[in-house]
């Protein structure tokens, strides 16, 4: 391999060292076969440097650097908090990292780039352009996948509740009732037990996922989110939850996957050879998950050269973290068949950093992901038309009034008292959500009694089971004729999908020819019932039947959100709001019809004009629509995604304005009382500190500076370090990220290294005994032979390149406890270490008379993971991490400085 000839090189003098020399040459280290210490050779800017043989007198004493031993022994020992990880706990479940959304720029992330372009110099087909290609890749297969994801969903949930409400309706028209219910009763005990043991397998799974997304692409990493097991279990799972009846939905879950397919893609896809390995990515991927599991310090295999630079093109966290958005874009497209409304989705309520390309990206994704679904749906059709009534659509809102708009004017000030009414609805079902939740953690959901958590779903399926089927059975029991859809006020389409929705109405114990109301709303598919109160021109459901519904709906689904199963809340929500809103616009109908005769005499003409004045209303079916707008709203707190969402949903953009004042008005009514749901469960995640877009007021108004909310007790390495005091610091404290200083330069700082980096580092013995030490004199030479390179008469051992640092086993790199009992040994503790050419050597820093509300802005929109803080003269003295600009820490924080302050 050729190298520039021009050779640099400067001498660092230093006391207790001697004198290092450090050319610019090439990248390799120098060692000789017959001693066991490297000489150094730094170079390219980029090299790993070792020592020198021709230092004298002893390594560097350890005074400055706290060793285990010290920190053992000394009760006042300090330490610092370099990652939300590092907040002391109870329990180790609180032990959650945090991402790094930053490049370390290091002297081996230098020459790698350096060296990548000159390679490639002048070339059309250069890295960048490969590098793209391979990222679209990914993305595609994104889409691709979480489309087959959803229609498997929708095909098999659609097919365990079609066969579960025909079985129990053929045994009731037979006038078995008790074998109905115990059929009835069973199979969804059953389905619900399915659910809950996915659940057990994998406790991830519960629930939605999108506050869980959330956090990860607000820089947390929490464990097992990403994983294909959870993929597994989260799609199986919901198939089985929403099969037994439980109120919830699978489109919060459809989000989860998205981002989980995306993950898996982005960190375990070969990109030399993607189509083989996306082929079998599930699989492989699985069996990497379970080995991991087994064994996380296990050695990964390891590839040099550009081969591992290729393996590794998307594995950093700030890549995955842009797949995971595209995925959850992908998964809202797929769950609504919306791609504009997921793209908002993604933007409005998951990603907290959004760059131009993301957007493009996620376009890319969900239209991948759209395409595969429709591909899919026409296959009943021998492709065919697009059967979009087996997607989760609510049907088109088609203009009823010829050119003109289905609503009056007038009634945009009704729309916006809906509004604020589901505003307050939302508010009600979070902080009950929210008791209820704090209950469960008190006293089912400890981590060592997941049976109280699987007996509760058991528990409330029953319960949910004998309501559904008791509630039709015999408080509403009346039995009303299937009406005609009106002929002349109808056009022939939606005569056709009149007469399909009402053959769908349940006709329970009814004989032929009638229905029972309650039963077409509860023992049916939520879908189908979406649709009958959007779309139905009949008054099909009385006022009473609409209230109860409502009532009992929208009480089990608080209830069953948060327990041990896979669910999600934009079903539930939509539909209790559409009974609640088809309720209110049959009253308004009334109540306008009424107040038009009294105004008369009484005569025929009068009660003619009332009923014309009332039917100028929108009928019931466009409140339903506001309705399921206002409380879903309430509950989430989305405006503009939400508006898209339902606008696709509808396929009539004639209600815009009437769906933007009802989202707007339930947010601002909501949010007088409380938070979303999506983030109230993410303030119950313990050890999760979530950065939201904007500090709150109070700790800006007291004039909080960095150097008040920092952690004053600092854990350091030294530029070049003993192996030693490097395994013993990572071993006695949880820190992700270190400072690098050099006490010998007035202690300034001289970089920052992680801790994934130094056990990389160690794994790979990158370090040598001291040209000084007896030890290495004896031989003990640990450089295999196959990583020898002879060139000029000379052997060469190649430093850890850039390729293995970055990710090489990312998401899960060797941890230190494996480490030392499988690679490292007692001799290695004397070597030493130089981490210059690996520390990040422009490290983000923020000096500590700056207020908190800039070190937040900092801290967030960059991303961040550890902030070093300096004074004038750039030493270092204190940290700042996640934990420490939380909202109680800064509180806390307020509590201490106005105490100061009396």
């Amino acid at each position: 391999m050729d190298f520039p000839k021009k050779k640099t090189s400067f001498t660092v003098r230093r006391d207790s060292l001697g004198s290092l020399e450090i050319p610019t040459q090439q990248h390799f280290l120098v060692t000789t076969r017959s001693s066991s210490h490297y000489e150094l050779d730094t170079t390219g800017g980029a090299a790993a440097a070792t020592f020198s043989s021709s230092w004298s007198g002893q390594p560097p004493t350890l005074t400055t650097m706290r060793t285990t031993s010290s920190m053992a022994n000394n009760d006042n020992r300090e330490m610092q908090h370099a990652d939300n990880e590092e907040e002391e706990d109870d329990h180790k479940a609180n032990h959650i990292p945090s991402l790094t959304y930053t490049t370390d720029e290091s002297d081996v992330w230098r020459a790698h780039n350096a060296l990548e372009h000159y390679q490639q110099r002048g070339q059309f087909w250069n890295v960048d352009k490969l590098k793209s290609i391979r990222r679209y890749y990914v993305i595609a297969m994104t889409g691709i996948l979480q489309g087959c994801v959803a229609y498997f969903v929708n095909l098999g949930s659609s097919a365990l509740i079609e066969w579960k409400f025909d079985t129990a309706q053929a045994w009731l028209q037979q006038g078995h009732i008790g074998r109905a219910g115990v059929f009835f009763v069973a199979t969804q005990l059953f389905l619900a037990l399915c659910a809950t043991l996915f659940v057990w397998w994998v406790p991830m799974s519960a629930g939605s996922g999108i506050p869980e997304v959330k956090c990860f692409l607000n820089g947390i990493d929490l464990p097992n989110v990403g994983d294909i097991s959870t993929l597994y279990a989260k799609v199986l799972g919901i198939m089985c939850s929403v099969s037994a009846g439980f109120p919830v939905g699978k489109e919060g879950p459809m989000v989860h996957s998205g981002a989980v397919i995306a993950t898996v893609l982005a960190t375990h896809t070969n990109l030399r050879t993607p189509l083989s390995s996306s082929a079998s990515f599930l699989w492989h991927a699985s069996f990497r998950s379970s080995a991991a599991g087994a064994n996380p310090g296990a050695t990964p295999t390891s590839s040099s050269g550009n081969s591992s630079t290729h393996n590794t093109t998307l594995r950093n966290d700030v890549r995955v973290r842009n797949m995971v958005v595209c995925g959850a874009a992908a998964g809202v497209c797929t769950a609504f068949a919306a791609p504009i409304g997921g793209i908002l989705f993604a933007l409005e309520e998951g990603a907290s950093y959004w760059g131009p390309s993301l957007t493009w990206r996620t376009f890319f994704c969900s239209m991948m992901a759209f395409t595969t679904l429709l591909v899919l749906n026409t296959l009943g059709s021998m492709f065919g038309k697009v059967g979009f009534n087996k997607l989760f659509s609510f049907g088109n809102f088609i203009y009823e009034q010829g050119g003109f708009s289905s609503f009056a004017v007038y009634e945009l000030v009704g729309f916006v008292a809906i509004g604020a009414l589901g505003g307050l609805i939302g508010a009600v079902f979070n902080h009950t959500n929210q008791v209820l939740t704090k209950w469960r953690l008190k006293h089912i959901n400890p981590v060592r009694h997941k049976l109280r958590r699987s007996l509760e779903v058991l528990f409330l399926s029953l319960l949910i089971s004998i309501i559904t089927f008791t509630l039709p059975l015999w408080v509403w029991r009346t039995c009303t004729p299937i009406p005609r859809p009106n002929m002349k006020a109808l056009t022939e389409a939606q005569v056709k999908s009149e007469q399909v929705m009402l053959k769908q109405l349940v006709q329970f114990t009814c004989p032929e020819g009638f229905y029972n109301e309650l039963a077409s709303l509860l023992v049916t598919d939520p879908g189908v019932a979406i649709r009958h109160l959007f779309h139905l021109h009949e008054h099909v459901f009385s006022d009473g039947t609409l209230l109860i519904f409502f009532g009992v709906y929208i009480s089990l689904a608080v209830v069953v959100y948060g327990i041990a199963i896979p669910s999600g809340l934009f079903v539930p929500s939509l539909l209790s709001g559409a009974a609640l809103g088809r309720y209110l616009g049959n009253v308004l109908f009334r109540v306008v019809w009424a107040f038009g005769r009294i105004g008369g005499n009484g005569s025929a003409a009068d009660a003619r004009a009332a009923r014309v004045t009332a039917d100028a209303l929108a009928f019931s079916n466009i409140y339903a629509l506001v309705g399921a707008a206002a409380v879903l709203g309430g509950m989430a707190r989305m405006t503009i995604s939400l508006t898209v969402i339902l606008l696709e949903c509808t396929g009539n953009e004639q209600y815009v304005l009437p769906l933007m004042l009802t989202l707007m008005a339930a947010r601002l009514v909501g949010q007088m009382f409380n938070h979303d749901l999506y983030h109230i469960h993410i303030h119950f995640k313990r050890g999760v500190h979530f950065l939201e877009a904007e500090l709150k007021s109070i700790p800006s108004h007291h004039d909080l500076t960095a150097r008040q909310i920092m952690s004053d007790k600092v854990v350091f390495f030294r530029p070049v370090e003993k192996v030693g005091n490097i395994v013993s610091t990572l071993m006695c404290c949880k820190h992700s990220f270190f400072p690098v200083v050099d006490p010998e330069d007035n202690s300034v700082l001289f970089g920052t290294i992680g801790r994934n980096e130094l056990c990389i580092l160690l794994e790979h013995r990158a370090f040598g005994y001291p040209a000084s030490s007896a030890k290495a004199d004896q031989g003990n030479n640990h450089c295999a032979d196959e990583d020898i390179v002879y060139f000029q008469g000379q052997s060469f051992t190649p430093m850890v390149q850039w390729a293995e640092l970055e990710k090489s086993e990312h998401p899960r790199y060797p941890q230190i406890q494996e480490i030392t009992r499988r690679v490292l040994d007692r001799n290695d503790m004397d070597c030493l270490m130089d981490l210059r050419p690996y520390a990040n050597t422009a490290p983000i820093t923020i000096q500590q008379k700056a207020s908190v509300g800039r070190t937040y802005e900092l801290f967030r929109t960059l991303g961040m993971r550890f902030l070093p803080v300096v004074n004038r003269y750039n030493q270092v003295v204190g940290t700042i991490t996640r934990a420490d600009l939380s909202p109680e820490s800064l509180a806390k924080t307020v509590l201490v400085q106005s105490k100061k302050n009396r």
